[in-house]
């Protein structure tokens, strides 16, 4: 009975290591809330918790008629508070997404650009949430030119914004198509600890950049979050489509980044977005870590 006891004991260890090793370095998963189809909602905090997630990226929406954004209401903030706490997900980024729409070079725009990020980062400083995703697509987009306008207008919005990201204790991220020789240019010229880059994996493959070698270089001193998205998959499904993940995986343990690593939905023609969606790629990108012949 003793050697059985024995047995049992070496074996439980033997197993324990095993599940040790293979979960080591696996890390916590969160989704932004827009691969449920909707944004600044309440709601999806419940959805991340139920697809499998510990921690959500919410959008903080649209100006409204006064000029606020919903996460500019107290009452709003205590909704999402009471949501995170109750089910156990973490708000671990927002996201200024309505920037995309308002370039920050544009007479008519520019105004409504700048307000929409400060009431972000505030809405950072009330939920204790440490990163603002600052997006520079579509009509904001500025290029790899330092001397381009458009450039010039981003740089000079990002410096304005650092003094508040400092005074709020929030760091913002940029996102962007910009490649990396025009953002370390960026990043340098304002010099502040609280500007860093927001590194989107399928948007930088679909702009040629190697991300694999940019994301071992920049490490954590430069990346703030990460977002995993599929990169040319039709269904937009985490590891379909021409990620190499084995060589991912590598590059982001190699980097030393510890922090999130956030699923965004990227395009795809036939892709339904939605809970099911949701919780599938949040199986792929688990596996990424997990399976060892990724």
């Amino acid at each position: 009975m003793k050697s059985l006891h024995t047995f049992t004991a070496i074996a439980s260890l033997i197993f324990l290591s095993f599940a040790t090793a293979l979960f080591a370095g696996a890390p916590e998963l969160a989704v932004m809330e827009t691969a449920f189809g909707t944004r600044a909602k309440v709601e999806n905090i419940e959805l991340a918790k139920k697809a499998g997630y510990q921690g959500i990226q919410l959008h903080t929406g649209d100006l409204d008629e006064s000029g606020l954004l919903p996460f500019s209401y107290p009452s709003i903030l205590r909704q999402f508070k009471e949501a995170s706490a109750e089910h156990g997900v973490e708000i671990v980024s927002l996201c200024a997404g309505t920037m995309n729409r308002l370039p920050c070079w544009e007479p008519e725009t520019k105004e409504k650009s700048l307000s929409v990020a400060i009431q972000s980062i505030r809405a950072c400083q009330a939920l204790d949430v440490p990163i603002l995703l600052v997006p520079f697509f579509g009509r904001s987009a500025f290029g790899d030119d330092p001397s381009d306008p458009r450039f010039r207008a981003v740089a000079e919005l990002l410096g304005k914004l650092a003094v508040e990201a400092e005074a709020c204790n929030v760091t913002l991220g940029i996102e962007s198509r910009t490649k990396q020789p025009a953002l370390d240019h960026l990043l340098s010229e304002i010099n502040s600890p609280y500007l860093k880059v927001y590194y989107d994996t399928g948007n930088m493959l679909d702009s040629g950049e190697n991300v694999y070698e940019v994301i071992e270089s920049w490490g954590p001193e430069t990346i703030c979050e990460i977002h995993l998205k599929p990169f040319q998959s039709e269904y937009s499904l985490f590891g379909e489509g021409n990620t190499d993940l084995p060589r991912l995986r590598n590059s982001l343990r190699n980097s030393g980044y510890q922090g999130w690593y956030v699923f965004e939905a990227g395009p795809g023609k036939k892709r339904e977005l939605g809970f099911e969606f949701a919780r599938e790629n949040r199986i792929r990108m688990q596996r990424m870590w997990e399976d060892p012949s990724n």
